[in-house]
C-alpha cells in the first residue's frame, strides 16, 4: 500500500530511498531499481530461460542491462514523462542530448542486438533484456503513444511485434491502451492517469490472483 500515497512519502522512501518506480517489498525484503528488481525475482524464482545459468551468457544479458541506462531508458525520461508530471520538464539541451541517445541506443539494438538474425536481443531466446528494452519502447509504440518514428529501425519494429505476442503482453499494458495516442497531447489529465492506472492494477491483480 506504500504506493498508494505517492513515491516521496516517508513510508515508500524507506522501501527506495530514490522515491522512483519500480520498487517491490518481497515479504519484508524491499528494493528498487527496474534491473535489479528483473535480476533478484529471475534468481530467487530460478527464471533459468529468462536469465541463463551459463556464466558467458548471463553475462550478455547483464552487459545489455548495464548499457541501457544511459540510452534505450531515455525514452521514458525525454517522451514520456512530461507528459505525466510536468513538473518534471528538463532544459532544451537536455532533452536534444536525450533524444540523440535514444537515436544512437536504437541504431545499436537495430544493427547489433537485433541485426544478426536472431529473434530477441540475444539470439532466439528472450531474456530480461528484452524485458528491460521493451517497457522503454512498448510505451512509445504507434499502437500506444506514438510517440517515436520507428521507420529508420525495421529490426526494431519487428521485434517489438513478437514481444508483442508473449504471454499477458495486452493485460500488463491495459494502462497504455486507455492512455492511447499521445503525439499531440501535452500534458495527460491526472484523472486520465489514475482510470488508466487503477484498471491496469485490477486486471494485472487477477491474473496474479490465486484461481
Amino acid at each position: 500500500e506504500k504506493h498508494l500515497k505517492g513515491t516521496r512519502n516517508p513510508e515508500f522512501l524507506d522501501m527506495n530511498p530514490a522515491g522512483t518506480m519500480p520498487a517491490i517489498d518481497d515479504e519484508g525484503f524491499t528494493m528498487g531499481e527496474s534491473n535489479a528488481i528483473l535480476i533478484y525475482l529471475a534468481e530467487k524464482h530460478g527464471w533459468k530461460d529468462l536469465y541463463p545459468a551459463d556464466i558467458q551468457a548471463r553475462a550478455r544479458v547483464n552487459q545489455y542491462l548495464h548499457y541501457h541506462h544511459r540510452n534505450v531508458r531515455e525514452v521514458s525520461a525525454a517522451l514520456v514523462a512530461h507528459k505525466y508530471t510536468p513538473s518534471f520538464k528538463r532544459p532544451d539541451e537536455v532533452n536534444e542530448w536525450a533524444q540523440k541517445s535514444i537515436k544512437f541506443g536504437f541504431k545499436v539494438l537495430d544493427q547489433h542486438y537485433l541485426g544478426k538474425g536472431g529473434k530477441f536481443l540475444l539470439a532466439d531466446q528472450m531474456t530480461i533484456a528484452d524485458i528491460a528494452a521493451y517497457c522503454e519502447i512498448g510505451q512509445v509504440l504507434p499502437r500506444y503513444a506514438n510517440l517515436w518514428d520507428f521507420s529508420l529501425y525495421p529490426n526494431v519494429a519487428a521485434w517489438a511485434e513478437r514481444m508483442q505476442q508473449v504471454e499477458f503482453h495486452d493485460e500488463v499494458h491495459t494502462a497504455c491502451k486507455i492512455l492511447g495516442d499521445l503525439s499531440e497531447v501535452e500534458t495527460v489529465p491526472l484523472e486520465s492517469l489514475v482510470t488508466a492506472n487503477k484498471e491496469a492494477l485490477k486486471i494485472c491483480g487477477n491474473l496474479l490472483s490465486p484461481q
